[in-house]
């Protein structure tokens, strides 16, 4: 079977990890890609030898009608003379543009849900005949928290759930690289590395993740908080408030900002612990590539998160500093715990969260969708 991923993130990570880790499965069928914008995603498919269209994929729109019909009308011919029998759109937002793709080419189309969605976009989006073939989660507490915007528009039957997932190998540990960083962190010999890595939104809550470092080295424990990311395009302004924290943290050498870290893995190699402070994630991305690291993690319950670390880390009630604080207390003090939480939490990634389970998932889905639309024309 012939598939067709639309994607509108042009660069790698987030939601275009999982896509690469697919694109590299084999025995899948042949996979073809059209990308938003030009950039790093697009510049990997090259490199890959991945079949690939850029071109931009707003949604049609009386203003720009003309536009929007050549672009679809070209996808949708580049598309068709490759064979191709499933649209599959990578999130939610390019959604309206891979339906009408989906429809001139009259093959099946179905739908990646990245993000909460709202009422409005769910009528919008997928109301009436513009429902998708099948509309996937992320999460099970991401399908519980938007019911209430799909329900009475699409149907129980055609909502599946597939959870994300990473290479493992990935992140195996490279010679050298985890002493590299850690010099280049001023990393003492006895010190333990408490992480977290994320974009600076509220949510995320990394205010928190400081003072938990605060309490933690006001309670005499040897550690050196590290947190990587940047500011978020959605909440600009936020990235001060991360800034004032940590000045008034008054850790100084003892925690240290990163910055936007790409590649990821060796910061992964680097930390000791990694924990998560956000509040709500529908996957959590960083907390199942550290699982996969072979760290231990310690998280507020954050929506997904749980779901993901299972019963092989510390998940605490969202904005408990206090169980936060003793469940990391426990792990800094016991170096054996840290070991068996890491291969625990690498073991439970390799038998739940891999894109070879991810493809499998998927492929039971498309030839679910495309067997139906296949008997629904032959009657």
């Amino acid at each position: 079977m012939n598939i067709l991923y639309l994607t509108g993130n042009p660069n790698l990570g987030s939601t275009t990890r999982v896509l690469q880790g697919l694109l590299k499965q084999p025995n899948f069928g042949s996979r073809f890609v059209t990308v938003g914008h030009d950039g790093a995603m697009a510049r990997w498919l090259a490199e890959h030898n991945v079949p690939r269209l850029v071109i931009s994929m707003d949604a049609p729109s009386k203003k720009t009608v003309l536009r929007s019909s050549w672009r679809v009308l070209r996808v949708a011919s580049w598309a068709k003379r490759r064979g191709v029998s499933v649209v599959h759109c990578n999130e939610h937002d390019i959604y309206p543009f891979g339906r009408v793709v989906a429809r001139l080419m009259g093959v099946p189309v179905v739908c990646h849900v990245r993000f909460r969605i709202e009422r409005g976009f769910a009528q919008w989006a997928f109301g009436g005949r513009r429902c998708p073939d099948a509309l996937m989660w992320t999460s099970k507490s991401q399908q519980d928290a938007c019911q209430d915007a799909v329900v009475g528009i699409v149907s129980e039957e055609r909502q599946h759930l597939v959870f994300l997932g990473v290479e493992p190998t990935q992140f195996n540990p490279q010679q050298g690289v985890r002493e590299r960083i850690r010099r280049e962190w001023n990393v003492l010999d006895h010190e333990i590395v408490i992480g977290t890595a994320s974009h600076f939104e509220p949510r995320k809550r990394i205010p928190d993740f400081i003072e938990l470092v605060r309490r933690l080295r006001a309670r005499g424990l040897p550690v050196r908080g590290v947190y990587a990311g940047e500011p978020s395009i959605h909440f600009p302004n936020h990235a001060s408030d991360v800034q004032q924290a940590h000045n008034l943290s008054g850790l100084g050498d003892r925690l240290l900002r990163l910055g936007k870290v790409k590649p990821i893995e060796p910061f992964y190699q680097g930390i000791d612990v990694f924990v998560s402070t956000s509040e709500m994630e529908t996957f959590g991305n960083s907390v199942c590539e550290a699982m996969a690291a072979s760290k231990p993690v310690v998280a507020y319950s954050g929506g997904s998160v749980h779901e993901v670390i299972g019963p092989v880390g510390q998940v605490v009630a969202d904005r408990d500093l206090d169980a936060l604080t003793n469940a990391v207390t426990v792990l800094v003090s016991h170096s054996n715990l840290r070991d068996e939480q890491g291969r625990l939490g690498r073991e439970r990634v390799e038998h739940e969260f891999t894109p070879q389970i991810v493809a499998e998932r998927f492929q039971t889905i498309h030839s679910l969708v495309h067997s139906y639309r296949t008997s629904s024309k032959s009657r």
